[in-house]
């Protein structure tokens, strides 16, 4: 009794056999085009997502830069209020505004900016790198395409600084013997209060404030490390996805090559080497020598062809021998 096995091998030969050689290599063609295709498919989905992933990391990094460049600049400015009250120098509250110009996009933006700048400014009095176009840090932020709750939280750090800005100059005009009139402005000319100014930078309330200001900061980075992190899983799990069906389909592209060779190996080297072999017969004079054959395709036929090319040749050979046999009898007989 056969087994599955063998019943569906037999099949599978049956309708090999009903093939013809063309057909089957068509269809070999087809089917190998057809895995490359899927695999390249796959590669490039696979390429477009690396280049997403690439991408999400990017903004990642961007955006922190960004948050760090407002305390970065909130920093600077309380560096530049603090060294103008203690020294007086016009150059450290110069500085301290175009801190501020540059944030707002009313000075030009220097190149690189988010590297370390100021400090070679306050040691040297030079620009360590050229001024680039004017841009403000809020539009810098809204290249970035922050969600709406993160940038409120970037708004509320700025709006918080720019609070600090103010008691800051409070400190810088108090330290020239300018105070506040009620209405925002220092008109108010007296003999220049330094404890106040130094009090004002290193008190208590500015402390505060100044805490108030890197509490969003941190707010935001949480946020966006949240987001962007589970952006850049997803992306992940997706490159792992494609690279699954990559290995999925080189799988199958190594099994059906084995599979292909496999059956032209039976389908076509083992009827070639049974011709060889007859043919090497029918050379040494075993003309009755036949070919056995179940395909109807060309290697059928041309088995058939051999067959008949024998049988052929033989029934020649014994049609000789016979009329041989009939001279040499009549011959015998006309003595």
């Amino acid at each position: 009794m056969e087994t599955r096995g063998a019943i569906q091998n037999r099949k599978e030969d049956e309708d090999l056999v009903k093939m013809s050689v063309r057909s089957i290599f068509l269809l070999v063609f087809f089917m190998f085009t057809g895995l490359l295709g899927s695999l390249v498919c796959v590669s490039y989905v696979s390429a477009q997502n690396q280049k997403k992933l690439a991408a999400s990391e990017i903004r990642r990094f961007e955006s922190y830069k960004l948050a760090d460049e407002l305390r970065q600049s909130s920093d600077d400015l309380t560096r530049m209020a603090r060294t103008y009250v203690v020294t007086g120098d016009p150059a450290y509250e110069q500085y301290f505004y175009d801190v501020l110009a540059i944030r707002k996009g009313e000075k030009p933006r220097p190149e690189n900016y988010q590297r370390i700048y100021w400090d070679f400014v306050l040691a040297t009095g030079e620009k360590p790198t050229p001024d680039g176009k004017p841009v403000s840090l809020r539009d810098l932020m809204r290249k970035m395409d922050f969600t709406a709750e993160e940038f409120s939280r970037l708004d509320e750090s700025q709006a918080r600084s720019d609070e600090l800005v103010r008691l800051e100059e409070k400190a810088m005009n108090a330290a020239k013997g300018k105070f506040g009139d009620g209405s925002g402005r220092f008109t108010i000319v007296k003999e220049p209060d330094l404890p106040m100014a130094r009090q004002i930078m290193h008190g208590e309330e500015y402390h505060k404030a100044k805490s108030k200001i890197m509490e969003p900061i941190s707010e935001f980075l949480a946020m966006v490390d949240a987001r962007t992190a589970s952006e850049v899983r997803s992306l992940r799990k997706k490159g792992y996805v494609h690279a699954g069906f990559m290995l999925g389909l080189a799988g199958m592209g190594l099994a059906f090559t084995l599979g292909a060779c496999l059956a032209l190996h039976r389908r076509f080297i083992v009827p070639i080497r049974k011709l060889v072999v007859a043919a090497d017969h029918v050379g040494a004079g075993q003309y009755g020598k036949q070919v056995e054959h179940a395909s109807s395709d060309e290697l059928g036929e041309l088995a058939s062809a051999f067959n008949h090319m024998t049988s052929a040749i033989q029934g020649d050979i014994l049609e000789r021998e016979k009329t041989a046999t009939s001279l040499a009898e009549a011959e015998q007989r006309s003595r």
